[in-house]
């Protein structure tokens, strides 16, 4: 059976969902035999030239609204011919996008439906989700959620039949704990002790607004402390999001970083005190993974999947407590036998995901088709 792996969503400077796409296919090609990439962005595979099937960039998600609708086009009216013409018998899509009419059989991998659940944030892909995405997901054999709690959201918002949707969890870079000269890179961006919180976007769904305002308290009395922000720049919430600082009286002690470097992200792991993963809404929640791989001690909040993913290895607290939020921050920060202890046990939670088994996995599920 030779695979098609639709990887149009690749473009430089991935996204969360372009790095998943990134390990997974990296992976996945050592246990396939016959199976060719489509995508327009090939740098970061490692596949040879026979493999690669190379499209036009105009259909990069960065291009926006129009991208958007280029690339629905494209996966209905030119990717089913595509497949055919290169002998294909099974799609399998790293991300929830699919063909509605095609006779090839598919699999698709859904994250989370944030654009169903926050219209109002991600008005473009709201009616994706709420038109298209079902109709994928019932022509598809199978398809992928990457936590249980994505899974039970799935069931729960289009009456998918819960036998045809496997559970398999994202994996972290084992290569992260060989970033080296991670004390350098304090003065790279000017920092001194610092928390850091990976969003990976400025969204209301990072709840960066209410972090910002909870722990303000405390980085005022923490003198040599900043709260560090990893998130690519929106125009449309930055300016909010830096209104919320004057007011708050914290300029200099909030600083954002914008888009970070792989490498560079994993040496702010390991110099950053601890790390805080705010969103009310995830369906995985990576940055969680990657802090502990990295050392980190991580608070984050008791919603979504987060639970499911920590395992019990970091401090949740409930949503809009504040107090326990600080309490366990300054705890964190004051107690080195503690915070040791979240460090042991957030190496050791991390010991039960890899690449290597998510694509073993999706590899598996691939081998049930006849």
């Amino acid at each position: 059976m030779k695979v098609g792996i639709n990887a149009t969503i690749l473009e430089p400077n991935p996204s969360g969902l372009g790095n998943y796409t990134i390990n997974v296919i990296n992976h996945l090609k050592d246990y396939l035999d016959d199976y060719i990439v489509v995508s327009s962005y090939f740098e970061p595979l490692k596949l040879p030239p026979d493999k690669c099937l190379k499209v036009k960039d105009s259909l990069r998600p960065s291009l926006g609204r129009v991208g958007h609708l280029k690339r629905w086009s494209w996966i209905q009216f030119k990717l089913p011919n595509l497949l055919k013409n290169n002998q294909v018998d099974l799609l399998f899509s790293t991300v929830p996008e699919g063909m509605i009419s095609s006779h090839i059989k598919q699999i698709v991998v859904v994250h989370d439906l944030s654009p169903l659940i926050f219209p109002e944030i991600y008005p473009r892909l709201h009616k994706y989700f709420q038109y298209y995405l079902p109709l994928i997901l019932k022509k598809c054999i199978y398809v992928i959620a990457v936590s249980q709690f994505t899974k039970q959201e799935i069931i729960k918002h289009y009456n998918i039949d819960e036998r045809k949707i496997t559970v398999i969890y994202e994996g972290y870079d084992l290569n992260i704990t060989n970033s080296s000269n991670f004390k350098n890179i304090k003065e790279k961006y000017n920092l001194d002790d610092f928390i850091i919180c990976v969003a990976s976007e400025l969204s209301p769904r990072k709840n960066l607004s209410y972090l910002i305002r909870a722990i303000s308290p405390l980085l005022k009395k923490l003198d040599n402390y900043s709260l560090v922000i990893v998130g690519k720049i929106d125009n449309r919430f930055f300016p909010l999001l830096q209104n919320l600082i004057s007011k708050e009286n914290l300029m200099g002690k909030i600083k954002f970083l914008d888009y970070v470097p792989k490498e560079n992200l994993y040496q702010l792991y390991k110099a950053a005190k601890l790390s805080i993963f705010s969103s009310i809404y995830e369906g995985f929640g990576l940055p969680i993974l990657e802090s502990m791989a990295c050392g980190t001690p991580v608070v984050s909040f008791k919603t979504s999947s987060i639970p499911e993913i920590v395992g019990g290895a970091a401090e949740l607290v409930e949503l809009n407590d504040e107090s326990a939020l600080i309490s366990v921050i300054e705890k964190i920060i004051n107690d080195n036998k503690y915070r040791q202890i979240l460090i042991d046990k957030g190496l050791n939670r991390v010991k039960n995901f890899s690449w290597q088994k998510t694509a073993y996995d999706i590899f598996t599920l691939i081998n049930r088709i006849k």
